[in-house]
């Protein structure tokens, strides 16, 4: 049975699509507003779905986005500069201890340490099985080590099972 799954970077609902097939709800953050203007027509037939309107972080704030012109699914968070603005969420915040995780993917393009920071006491309290995109050139931005929330997540005690072109899937 699976419940609930986190779609952290949800773009236009590519991976929210698939998943509220198999959960019972998705919980899909996605800051940029043109691309929930996308996911909404997508998945406009699905009501297991909800959309939350964020990053997602370590602490609550705003972000700025910049989104390239060549790949819309390159948006990212930027520390210093101009762009549309987001709020920032932590997922420990709007999940709470009550709502049974089983499924977390993360796809933040570089910024997945301080999302998975932000949601440390839900992964401890469900150890839902997560997928992170861990691309060596987006963690340089934010001035991490590559592969940084994948340390993070074996210091939780999630192990890795699989690695496909640069997303790692952990269980506990």
């Amino acid at each position: 049975h699976r419940r609930v799954a986190l779609d952290i970077g949800a773009h236009v609902g590519m991976w929210s699509i698939p998943l509220s097939r198999a959960f019972d709800r998705v919980y899909a953050f996605e800051p940029h507003a043109l691309h929930r203007q996308c996911f909404e027509r997508n998945l406009q037939d699905r009501d297991n779905v909800v959309l939350i309107p964020s990053a997602v972080g370590e602490t609550p704030g705003m972000a700025t986005l910049s989104t390239e012109d060549r790949s819309s699914g390159d948006t990212h968070i930027v520390l210093t500069g101009c762009g549309q603005l987001a709020p920032i969420c932590r997922i420990d915040d709007v999940i709470g201890s009550e709502i049974p995780v089983d499924l977390v993917k993360l796809d933040c393009e570089g910024y997945e340490l301080p999302a998975l920071r932000g949601a440390e006491q839900t992964l401890r309290r469900w150890q839902p099985t997560v997928v992170v995109e861990q691309k060596p050139q987006h963690a340089d931005r934010y001035g991490f080590e590559p592969q940084a929330a994948c340390k993070f997540l074996e210091a939780l005690g999630a192990q890795l099972v699989a690695e496909i072109v640069g997303d790692f899937y952990y269980r506990w």
